[in-house]
């Protein structure tokens, strides 16, 4: 029997504590939770140092967490408002027996 491995969002209410925790050692960035997502911003590129260790912060953030990159961009990139954005996805991996096919159940 092979496992089947399955992302597992996590609870937005979990991020939004994360958030609550960390946001204060990050001033100049703006943090969004949506979802499972998180969406980090700054309206100048001279946070950046501060907007790599949020992220570095969010990769470490709960136990089993996996944290992808969904978007980012850095500059004129992101237009008139931010400098810098960054979402990212949060997810558990899940590893969970397979469900019988028909052929194997006969």
């Amino acid at each position: 029997i092979v496992p089947v491995i399955k992302d597992v969002p996590i609870a937005e209410a979990d991020i939004q504590a994360f958030v609550k925790k960390a946001e204060p050692n990050y001033s100049g960035l703006t943090f969004q939770v949506k979802g499972s997502s998180i969406i980090i911003t700054s309206a100048q590129t001279s946070n950046f140092a501060k907007f790599r260790e949020a992220i570095g912060h969010m990769q470490n953030g709960g136990s089993g967490w996996r944290v992808s990159l969904d978007k980012m961009c850095v500059g004129r990139e992101c237009g008139n408002n931010d400098k810098l954005a960054i979402a990212l996805k949060v997810n558990k991996v899940s590893v969970e027996n397979p469900t019988p096919t028909e052929g194997a159940t006969k």
